[in-house]
């Protein structure tokens, strides 16, 4: 958090920053993994700005992470000349259907030729 000027954003940005709604940012502080807002009035809160962008930013790098397993994703290396360009990512079902229809040199049962 900023010790110098932290700046409070109220419920309205904090969904637009997230992309979640109301429920769900209710959901995630009850579950603990959303920051708390703090009270500003009797009938108001807010959340502090820097705690919102730390939280946006540990979900970028948790995503970003390999192996996505959890999701049941698979990434899939495209050949690409651009070192920039991020893998292909595919449903896992997709992907292992490919493996089954197109072969690795073994067969369906994953014991060689059928």
């Amino acid at each position: 958090m900023s010790k110098g000027n932290p700046r409070l954003i109220k419920l309205p940005e904090v969904k637009n920053r997230t992309g979640l709604g109301r429920s769900s940012i209710y959901g995630e502080i009850a579950a603990e993994r959303f920051p708390s807002p703090i009270k500003i009035g009797l009938r108001s809160v807010a959340w502090i700005e820097s705690e919102v962008t730390d939280w946006i930013e540990r979900r970028i790098a948790e995503q970003r992470t390999y192996p996505q397993d959890k999701d049941h994703w698979a990434a899939k290396t495209t050949a690409a000349s651009d070192p920039h360009q991020r893998p292909e990512v595919i449903p896992a079902s997709h992907y292992f259907q490919e493996i089954l229809t197109k072969g690795d040199g073994e067969g369906a049962d994953g014991f060689g030729e059928t």
